[in-house]
């Protein structure tokens, strides 16, 4: 009995995993064509085929829903990202070239770049995986002494606001090139950095990216920009 009572419960959670996903998912090919903020309930159960009542099963508001979102992205985020950074022993190189990186990614893939500054920040919520590793970051560089001695927290939050703000201002409008480079700079000047050496690390060649990968969320955010690219390109011709 209690194995499958056990059993019921496994399949009920897959479930319910299954229909969040779903409602997730048709935010996401929503999000893609219009501003997240003037997405309504209405569109979200229309295009998952789903009644209002499955909606509030799961989510309150669509601004709750696209919260839950944005800590998913994250989590594969930072998996995905932690495979493609080179395993760089310095601490100062590292952040540099781990924030323009996932500055230009999140630039260069607009929808994900949109959706991931729906992340709360400062986020109160500890499984927030990205926040994790720049405090790892942040930990390391201090005991090599290339930063500052600070609480983690705050270098946590230097870097975290500075990418935040950086992404906001060039997805509204395209600043001059190396916008992030020049943020960058600027992060490094904070965590105690000599001037000299934050100026060559932050313009340092950066490696070619390989592959990004097309399963779980981040999947269906590159798929859905590859094929919004392909229209674009269509009409142009």
């Amino acid at each position: 009995m209690d194995k499958a009572r056990d059993h019921r419960v496994r399949v009920a959670a897959i479930r319910r995993e299954e229909m969040q996903d779903r409602l997730l998912l048709s935010a996401i090919a929503l999000a893609s064509e219009k501003s997240i903020h003037e997405i309504s309930i209405e569109e979200i159960i229309e295009h998952a085929e789903v009644s209002r009542g499955t909606f509030y099963k799961y989510f309150n508001t669509v601004p709750q829903l696209f919260a839950v979102l944005a800590k998913k992205i994250s989590n594969e985020f930072i998996i995905a990202f932690d495979n493609i950074i080179p395993n760089i022993p310095d601490a100062a190189m590292r952040v540099s070239v781990s924030t323009r990186i996932a500055i230009r990614l999140m630039v260069n893939t607009p929808l994900l770049g949109k959706l991931l500054l729906q992340t709360q920040w400062p986020h109160p919520d500890p499984e927030i995986q990205a926040f994790h590793g720049v405090e790892r970051d942040i930990k390391l560089g201090i005991s090599q002494g290339c930063f500052n001695k600070m609480p983690p927290a705050m270098g946590v939050s230097l870097v975290i606001g500075s990418m935040i703000g950086a992404v906001s201002t060039m997805l509204q409008k395209l600043p001059a090139k190396g916008y992030e480079d020049q943020v960058t700079h600027h992060i490094l000047l904070g965590l105690g950095v000599p001037t000299k050496l934050a100026s060559e690390l932050s313009t340092l060649s950066l490696p070619e990216l390989p592959p990004l990968p097309m399963s779980g969320i981040l999947g269906k955010i590159f798929a859905l920009t590859d094929t919004n690219k392909a229209i674009k390109a269509k009409r142009k011709k």
